[in-house]
């Protein structure tokens, strides 16, 4: 129970959810009118989950949290407790401002390394007293009385026909043979029938399940020891298998022997940080903690539930057959058997409520205790968001394939080889309103199945506890399998296969990236680099010019003025970076309407079918020029960094900046590449959409305009690696800029004697490498800024740590 919270005693935290979609500029205006702030204190207050006061009573913090909600920010009143009124840097409101200082310890290590370290903490006491424990007994009784009914009720049958047979032929031993033959075969192929129908449910193979992957522990043995953890900190044993598939959810499933197999959905890894994905692993797991009783529970109604609503071979048999039959004796009693396993079914769908009803007791005391297990490795306040981001990837995954299943339809949609990169990519554009619709659905939202409180009750019950991270990584999931990219392909492929869809040709630069898993770490440590030290404004496109302008004015802002303008300047600077790549992606779709004269709008662009085709085609080249008024502001965005880079290699130590300056030099090489790099991402776009045109004959022009498409994206290939082949690189594999390409597409040479088409397919992954090439670079150079920053008592644009506040 929880100590009852002295007065003075509570605190505003600010989640980072807004109560309503708003501009992040009519934001800022409101909290500065709110609270009459400068326009830099309200910049830090849209800096995610933090705390805005402390110490206030009751009444004045519910007067404060009401102010927030005023402006459109979701505002906790929560009580402090000692250990948590210690770890907390002081409140943002309280006008103090403090340096961060160098990243958490935790942040350097690598998903699986913290995850050992919980092992070594002490499990969280058990609160399944006897009581409890009877419960959930008693639920598991009742419901393997359930499924003994059905087997029961099936021998009770099979025990009578047998007995009926017995006294017929005691009864006309001495009566006629016709008599004998008609009373013992109408009765007993009756009764046999029965027998079969209500058998079938327990005999039949089930359809063995595609679309999923078992892990090899030899091949994942981090990812194992690191679930061995896990599973020690909550105090319930390791799961004994791990599988992948391509669904949004994380579940376990019993095994015989007491032990469980855990199923990862690979779309939750690609989308949700590691303290996230292991927030659901946590709840799944400690649902052990109920012991051998509710797993029981959880094998009955799951065997119940299959027997009553999935498939098996024998249907298809049986569904095969009657296809088959020519007479139509043969397909009545085709009719005939599938009505009668109907009959059965209901039955056993009857008996799987039933369960769910008996043992719902016993699953909600251990959905309860899992979800405070679970809040003790990842925090409460991480419980919800967790859940909406789950819920949120479900629905991604459900609209990147919905795309994928009709590309005929959407001619400009490029169909990913990756779709679970794709469904990343989906997640992370879920806008501010469908996250609050999620939040409300979870409110009242109850589970399928089995079934289990309501959220909104589980989600209250964890924020009364107010536990506190043991875990906090905030790197992406993805580090947590070794081989990530090689099963994401894989079970790409596989749905391609079962859904009939012509897959994309597999792209080398998946395949044949040379990465370690040790150097994909430090990549991904490289792209969180690039998000501190831009504050969450970092676009991989369009490139950041690394020299500023001679003649510029922001000269004389100095280095930390230049800082602090970028601090006053990041709303705009973020939108204009969104929009400079917006119309970069709406490349592709110009140039098909432009060339067969089609309306913008059949390609996925809105809004430009008021245009005639000569005002298309300038657009387009306006686009490709850089020319629009998004990229002017851009441009003058980024000059402001590329000062802001310039100060800290002046400030730098001789070998230091003999670095900086040859990775500054190697970005300038890629920002005067771009334009054929980009060239390369709209011709394979354009491309795609007019083998579709070409094939269905939708226009006569398309296959004389994906010829031209296709010689045109070997000609900027080719320019893009002859001007690659001087740039020289030590960031990655290959020596030079173009021994880089080459070695992600290595059938991509000028050599290469190929016909148009095959070379696109063998060079498409060429302007993705180029991407990874410059954010590589940019992430080291930016890192070596960060240490002279810091160095020099530079301030940074993020003024606030959020691993420092336990976030």
């Amino acid at each position: 129970m929880n100590q009852a919270v002295p007065a003075g005693s509570f605190q505003v935290t600010l989640t980072g959810r807004r109560l309503s979609p708003v501009t992040d500029a009519e934001l800022l205006q409101r909290l500065r009118e709110q609270f009459g702030l400068s326009a830099e204190q309200a910049v830090q207050l849209l800096v995610g989950p933090l705390i805005v006061r402390q110490s206030l009573e009751l009444k004045f913090a519910a007067k404060v949290a009401s102010a927030f909600r005023a402006c459109g920010m979701e505002a906790l009143v929560e009580p402090m407790t000692g250990a948590e009124a210690s770890a907390q840097p002081e409140p943002l409101l309280s006008g103090a401002s403090r340096d961060p200082g160098p990243p958490a310890a935790n942040a350097a290590e690598t998903p699986l390394s913290a995850l050992e370290a919980l092992a070594r903490q002490v499990p969280p006491a058990s609160r399944l007293d006897a009581a409890r424990q009877r419960q959930i007994r008693n639920g598991s009784l009742l419901c393997a009385a359930v499924r003994g009914a059905y087997i029961g009720f099936t021998a009770l049958v099979v025990a009578g026909w047998i007995l009926a047979l017995v006294r017929s032929v005691l009864a006309l031993a001495d009566g006629s043979l016709l008599g004998f033959v008609y009373a013992i075969l109408v009765p007993g192929l009756g009764g046999l029938l029965l027998i079969g129908l209500l058998l079938w449910p327990l005999l039949a193979p089930r359809r063995p399940v595609v679309g999923r992957l078992r892990l090899d522990p030899a091949q994942e043995p981090e990812l194992f020891r690191a679930l061995a953890a896990l599973s020690t900190a909550l105090g319930v044993p390791a799961p004994a298998e791990v599988v992948l598939d391509g669904g949004a959810s994380l579940s376990i499933k019993p095994l015989s022997g007491g032990s469980v197999r855990l199923r990862v959905g690979l779309p939750l890894l690609a989308s949700l940080s590691a303290r996230e994905m292991t927030g659901l692993m946590a709840q799944q797991l400690a649902l052990q903690a109920g012991g051998s009783d509710l797993l029981r529970i959880l094998k009955i109604q799951r065997w119940l539930e299959q027997r009553a609503y999935d498939g098996d071979l024998w249907d298809e048999a049986l569904e095969r057959s009657q296809k088959q039959a020519r007479s139509g004796a043969g397909q009545t009693m085709g009719r005939m058997i599938a009505a009668g396993l109907g009959v059965g079914r209901l039955l056993m769908a009857g008996l799987y409520h039933l369960s769910l009803l008996l043992g719902r007791k016993a699953l909600h005391i251990a959905a309860f205790e899992a979800d405070r297990r679970a809040a003790t490795v990842v925090g409460s306040r991480l419980f919800q968001p967790m859940l909406r981001n789950q819920r949120a990837v479900d629905q991604a995954t459900d609209e990147v394939r919905a795309l994928a299943s009709q590309p005929v339809a959407t001619p400009g949609q490029q169909l990913p080889e990756d779709l679970f990169d794709a469904i990343a990519d989906q997640f992370r554009a879920t806008d501010a309103a469908s996250l609050a619709a999620i939040d409300g659905e979870l409110e009242s939202l109850e589970e399928e199945s089995p079934k289990r409180p309501a959220w909104g009750e589980r989600i209250s019950r964890v924020m009364q506890l107010q536990a506190a991270p043991r875990y906090a990584s905030s790197l992406p999931a993805r580090l947590l399998l070794d081989q990530y990219e090689l099963y994401c392909l894989r079970l790409s492929r596989e749905w391609y296969e079962r859904e009939g869809i012509v897959r994309p040709a597999a792209s080398t630069s998946s395949t044949h990236s040379g990465l370690t898993p040790a150097m994909r770490a430090t990549r991904e440590m490289q792209r969180e680099t690039l998000e501190r030290y831009f504050n969450g404004q970092f676009r991989p496109w369009p490139l950041l010019q690394p020299m500023p302008p001679a003649d510029s004015d922001i000269v004389g802002l100095g280095w930390q003025g230049t800082i602090d303008t970028l601090r006053r300047r990041s709303p705009e600077l973020i939108q204009d970076w969104v929009s400079a790549a917006e119309w970069d992606r709406r490349r592709a779709p110009l140039l098909l309407a432009a060339g067969l004269g089609m309306k913008p709008s059949k390609f996925g662009l809105s809004g430009c079918d008021h245009l005639a085709q000569p005002d298309i085609w300038r657009l387009l080249d306006e686009v490709r020029r850089r020319d629009t008024d998004a990229h002017h502001r851009l441009t003058e965005d980024l000059k402001l960094h590329a000062f802001r880079i310039e100060c800290a290699i002046r400030a730098m130590m001789d070998q230091e900046r003999l670095q900086a300056e040859f990775l500054r030099t190697l970005l300038q090489r890629l920002h005067e590449m771009e334009a054929d790099a980009s060239m390369l991402s709209e011709l394979h776009r354009a491309s795609l959409a007019l083998q579709t045109l070409a094939a269905d004959g939708q226009h006569q022009d398309a296959q004389k305009d994906l010829n031209e498409s296709l010689r045109l994206f070997r000609g900027h290939a080719h320019r893009l690696l002859n001007a690659g082949h001087t740039a020289a690189q030590t960031v990655l594999e290959g020596g030079s800029v173009s021994g880089y390409l080459l070695l992600r597409c290595p059938l991509a040479g000028t050599e290469r004697g190929t016909d148009a088409a095959r070379y696109m397919q063998d060079a498409e992954g060429m302007a993705e490498a180029f991407q990874d090439l410059y954010q590589a670079a940019l992430g080291e150079l930016v890192g070596l800024c960060e240490r002279a920053e810091r160095a020099s008592g530079i301030q940074p644009i993020r003024k606030l740590d959020p691993m420092s506040l336990g976030l």
